[in-house]
């Protein structure tokens, strides 16, 4: 949601104003000193600058900034707070829209190169389920809806505009979203009971302690489950639609025994889930490493940081992952097979035939 509130304010140079604040563009004019000084009782410095700054109203001031060093011509967000003694500007963030917008950039170009029509596909499928996340996910979990519920219902369609948009309707697409959605299910009751029973609460981070501060009646726990099952949707929908797409080209390439294509096609499923069950593990891991690498350096046991709701809450999460992404191998390769068993063809591309 900030996200948004920031990139509203990008588009539109007026001030958007909370009470007797305001948050609104600036301008780096000049930097007149610095200074770095220690910060007491921890490790490490802190740089300390006065900028002359100008304010998207047209007005110019001169103010302390000790969030990130700035330089002249820099584009920031102030926040100005007015009272009875006068106004008070300070460094509310700096601007990362146009960095943020040149990386965003640079990936649609890449998958555009790389993928033609299907990388074209793909990131309308993904803009449509931002959107969705956004304007249908949230304001429910936001009105007080059960989030298992939400999010469960949530994950079925993200998965169905995902497969559907890139893949187009076909039997195929079916078999491998029939398995997406059976693993995804699964792996939510999983969730369920292992938040319990380890009392998770989910505050585990700053965000979500904002989020019950500022929501009222919000479930926490929920809303943690959901946050798990919304997390693992993009892997489970690769591993669905590769079983599928690798059952139809053993197919096609002679192999017409369903015993024999199922044991073929978990050959590859297997080797597919080697990898991205490292991916999984690795990702949770390198998104939580500076939080991992504090807790190394705590002067706690091992048990006992493991046990910390933060350290659990990982190891639920890429577990319950796990599952997802083993359960959702055989059961997409047993489905192709039983359609092709039946006579459905399951090419998973735009413009093929889909029955013999």
């Amino acid at each position: 949601m900030r996200i948004m509130v920031l990139a509203f304010l990008a588009l539109f140079p007026f001030s958007v104003a909370y009470a007797e604040e305001a948050i609104m563009r600036a301008t780096v004019l000049e930097v007149r000193s610095e200074r770095t000084e220690s910060l007491p009782g921890m490790y490490g410095t802190q740089q300390i600058q006065e900028i002359a700054v100008e304010l998207s109203d047209g007005s110019r001031v001169l103010i302390v900034n000790d969030r990130v060093p700035l330089r002249a011509g820099d584009q920031f967000y102030a926040l100005k707070a007015d009272s009875a003694d006068g106004s008070v500007v300070t460094v509310h963030d700096v601007d990362r829209l146009p960095v943020l917008a040149a990386a965003v950039a640079l990936f649609a170009l890449a998958t555009l190169v790389v993928g033609w029509w299907v990388g074209a596909r793909a990131l309308i499928s993904l803009g449509i389920s931002i959107v969705f996340i956004l304007y249908v996910l949230i304001p429910l979990l936001g009105a007080g809806y059960p989030p298992i519920l939400v999010c469960g219902i949530g994950a079925a369609c993200i998965l169905a505009i995902a497969m559907v948009v890139t893949h187009g309707m076909r039997p195929g697409v079916l078999a491998a979203y029939i398995a997406a959605v059976g693993a995804v299910f699964i792996a939510i009751g999983l969730a369920e009971v292992f938040v319990a029973a380890a009392h998770l609460t989910g505050f585990s981070d700053s965000a979500a302690a904002m989020v019950s501060i500022s929501i009222d009646g919000i479930n926490m726990q929920g809303l943690l489950l959901g946050a798990m099952i919304i997390g693992v949707l993009g892997i489970v929908d690769d591993l669905a639609v590769t079983q599928v797409a690798t059952v139809a080209e053993l197919e096609s390439s002679g192999i017409t025994g369903g015993a024999e294509l199922y044991a073929r096609a978990m050959h590859v499923g297997r080797e597919h889930l080697g990898a991205v069950v490292n991916t999984l593990v690795l990702a949770y891991a390198g998104a939580s490493l500076p939080l991992l690498m504090l807790f190394a350096y705590a002067p706690a046991p091992s048990m006992v940081l493991i046990n910390s709701e933060v350290i659990a809450l990982e190891i639920v999460r890429a577990a319950v992952g796990g599952v997802a992404l083993a359960l959702v191998i055989p059961a997409a390769t047993a489905l192709a097979v039983y359609l092709l068993r039946r006579g459905i063809r399951l090419d998973t591309r735009h413009g093929s035939h889909v029955v013999h």
